[in-house]
């Protein structure tokens, strides 16, 4: 297994049944917001969708044991750019 480091997910498309989800990381010295894109996920729709469902769980249990930060207390935790979301959806 391979481990990568993303700040964000910056864009998700969908086309062909497959899901891209791109993963970016801040860039040090750089305007705030500015990110470079490293990695692009792709996974089917089903696999996504599973997915998704793993992140929810995950997130509720974190928010119960108290984990998740009310407001950002560094800049790593400070509020990146939206997503940009695909034309593909609308």
């Amino acid at each position: 297994m391979q481990d990568i480091f993303s700040h964000t997910i910056s864009r998700v498309d969908f086309l062909d049944g497959m899901v891209r989800i791109e993963l970016v990381t801040l860039v040090p010295g750089s305007p705030e917001g500015s990110v470079d894109v490293k990695y692009a996920l792709h996974m089917p729709l089903g696999g996504f969708m599973r997915g998704a469902l793993t992140l929810e769980n995950f997130i509720r249990e974190m928010a119960k044991r108290g984990m998740l930060p009310t407001s950002p207390s560094s800049p790593e935790d400070a509020p990146l750019p939206a997503p940009t979301i695909s034309p593909n959806f609308g």
